[in-house]
């Protein structure tokens, strides 16, 4: 199984419906390709982690990758894995703007800088795995 972390900048800053509209879109295509992960969204820029089939997961960064919504897509890191970390999410939302998130005692140092956890796929794990009690399983 492959999975894919990796971050990018959106084009234009999204506004909540947009998001929630995405992440829906997201969830069906998914659950329809047996992908499951995360996906973060701080200050106009996603953090994302997928997994799966590894062909089925490539064609959909190929896709992600020629989304006009996003740009400065960075792989951060693609190994493939024995285990689903996200089994149960489709795909996992946190948008840091919610306050909820904001009250996480962990917020400030896991959201500082999206450009600097491209820089180290371990951190970014630790702040994606770190925003997991926030979301309800889906299953």
């Amino acid at each position: 199984m492959l999975q894919i972390i990796y971050k990018s900048k959106a084009s234009v800053p999204f506004a909540q419906p947009e998001l929630h509209a995405l992440l829906r879109i997201a969830q069906t295509h998914n659950r329809s390709k047996g992908i499951t992960g995360m996906l973060v969204y701080h200050n106009g820029c996603f953090l994302q982690l997928l997994e799966g089939e590894e062909q089925v997961v490539l064609g959909l960064m190929t896709h992600i990758a020629a989304d006009k919504r996003h740009h400065q897509l960075k792989i951060i890191s693609q190994d493939m894995v024995t285990a689903r970390e996200y089994d149960g999410w489709t795909m996992g939302f946190i948008d840091t703007a919610d306050p909820r998130v904001r009250a996480y005692a962990g917020f400030q140092s896991a959201c500082m800088n999206l450009d600097v956890l491209a820089l180290n796929a371990v951190r970014a794990k630790i702040v994606l795995n770190s925003f997991r009690s926030f979301i309800p399983r889906e299953d």
